[in-house]
């Protein structure tokens, strides 16, 4: 609880107590203590491996903060990335040529660690400008732009292949797509759902115990999304997990699940709820008193006073530094 005097005055109460006002952190109070849970005092035999766990990413972190502190002390000397891990023994990587989308000069996607972060800040500096790492994770992304291509109109030559690829697969999405349409007519016509895909040679198939925002195979979660928005013997097509394959669907039968206040389940999002709530009420109490009192940040000394560094170079040069135990 993040307002000591709530805190104080709720645990200094008995069960079904009911508090006069308190004045809290963030205005008037009233608490009801609806149940007291005992505490639980665990044996080291229980925690053994919780504070194994703890120690060891406690060290963990202290090794990466200490190596992040070397490798800005030689930045600050001027040394290149890639001069840097050689003389501390990290791993670097230089990407020859990658463009906003996160794809080389062949159109291939190139795997990045944190993609979006990193591309988003690669090419809004230029070379030789140093920034801060990135954190990731339990550690921290160097990188360097070390030259800037211009972009411009490929050939037809050069993109050609990829053309009729292209052209190829949305024939291909365009075709299946029309033929779906076509056995869904007759589906609506009254005509089985079994009886339509054997008439064009297809398979059917009946699946149970599907869950909103869960895919199962053929369907993608869309699709399952799809199937929720359909009305009991109602039908309907979608894009299926494997693309570009279509699936036509007919509901047979909606059940409403039992709800269980003790099962794990609801009371994870019981939680989940409760987080944001209190999250989104404690936001919106912030916003309002930084808009009533007027706040502004100054970003630059606000990156002075955090832990950060810096960072440079479109061909891109990254070294990853994180902890693990």
């Amino acid at each position: 609880m993040i307002d000591r005097a709530v805190a104080d005055t709720a645990f200094g109460f008995t069960e079904g107590a009911v508090s006069a006002p308190i004045q809290g952190r963030f205005g008037p109070v009233l608490i009801r203590v609806i149940k007291i849970e005992a505490e639980q005092v665990r044996s080291f035999e229980d925690v053994a491996n919780e504070l194994k766990q703890e120690l060891a990413t406690s060290r963990a972190k202290a090794e990466v903060l200490k190596l992040y502190d070397q490798i800005e002390d030689a930045r600050a000397e001027g040394k290149s990335l890639a001069e840097i891990a050689e003389q501390l023994k990290v791993p670097v990587r230089t990407v020859e040529a990658v463009d906003r989308s996160g794809r080389d000069a062949s159109g291939a996607p190139i795997k990045l660690p944190d993609e979006q972060r990193l591309l988003e800040g690669a090419f809004t500096t230029d070379v030789a400008v140093e920034r801060d790492p990135l954190q990731f994770q339990n550690g921290y992304i160097w990188y360097d732009v070390l030259s800037i291509t211009p972009s411009r109109e490929r050939t037809l030559d050069e993109v050609k292949d990829q053309v009729e690829q292209r052209w190829r697969e949305q024939e291909i999405a365009s075709r299946l797509s029309a033929k779906a349409a076509e056995i869904l007519e007759k589906v609506q016509a009254n005509s089985s759902l079994a009886d339509a895909a054997t008439a064009d040679h297809l398979k059917s198939e009946a699946l149970t115990g599907l869950k909103r925002g869960e895919s199962k195979a053929p369907l993608s979660t869309a699709a399952v999304e799809a199937v929720f928005r359909t009305a009991k013997d109602g039908a309907g097509k979608a894009d299926a997990a494997k693309a570009p394959e279509q699936v036509v669907f007919r509901v047979t039968e909606i059940v409403v699940p039992s709800l269980d206040m003790q099962s794990a389940d609801a009371k994870r999002m019981v939680e989940a709820l409760n987080r944001a709530v209190s999250e989104e009420v404690a936001a919106e109490y912030i916003a309002h008193l930084e808009s009533e009192d007027g706040v502004s940040i100054n970003q630059n000394a606000l990156n002075q006073v955090t832990v950060s560094g810096r960072q440079q170079r479109r061909r891109l040069i990254c070294h990853t530094c994180r902890s693990s135990h």
